[in-house]
């Protein structure tokens, strides 16, 4: 039992070091980048807040309940990569970003992200054949040799929804 317990320490140990060197090398990817807006802003303020608000209570309890020092290491790797995500998240090294608190950009960035929070899920649920569905729609609604403003206004919603151009429709006889 003893081996056994030594064998996993060193394998904890070596996790440990494994997470330092794959936190260290996705932090010095973007390092490069960190000045660059549309990197900035592809990073997710809320994931890297949520993740450092859930990462602290298990480096208490790490340090001061279970008094785990290789759990404490890695959540604190964790919570420095986090701070890094904050900081590159907000616009931090962003040039035109000079002047000004990290407040306001951190303001900026959650809304940023609040206006683009349903991107994913509205392009999942978008039709990839949106374009021919709408001129489908409007092959339709011309079928009877009429478009009437409603058809239009239906056809227009769906446009705007699926972030197509709308057609070009004349209310009357076609």
């Amino acid at each position: 039992m003893g081996s056994f317990v030594v064998l996993i320490e060193l394998l904890v140990t070596l996790g440990v070091g494994f997470h330092l060197i794959s936190q260290y090398l996705i932090v010095n990817n973007l390092w490069s980048r960190r000045g660059v807006r549309e990197v900035a802003e592809s990073i997710s303020i809320s994931a890297a807040l949520l993740g450092l608000a859930t990462s602290l209570p298990f480096l208490v309890h790490f340090l001061f309940v279970a008094s785990d020092m290789a759990g404490a290491a890695r959540t604190g790797i964790s919570i420095l990569t986090g701070l890094f995500f904050v900081l590159l998240g907000t616009g931090f090294w962003v040039t035109e970003h000079r002047g000004k608190g990290f407040w306001t950009l951190l303001g900026g960035a959650l809304k940023l992200e609040g206006r683009e929070s349903a991107d994913l899920l509205k392009s999942l649920v978008q039709p990839t054949g949106a374009a021919q569905l709408i001129a489908f729609f409007e092959a339709m609604a011309s079928v009877d040799k009429h478009i009437d403003a409603r058809e239009i206004d239906m056809i227009e919603q769906f446009a705007r929804r699926w972030r197509v151009d709308p057609p070009q429709l004349q209310e009357g006889e076609t």
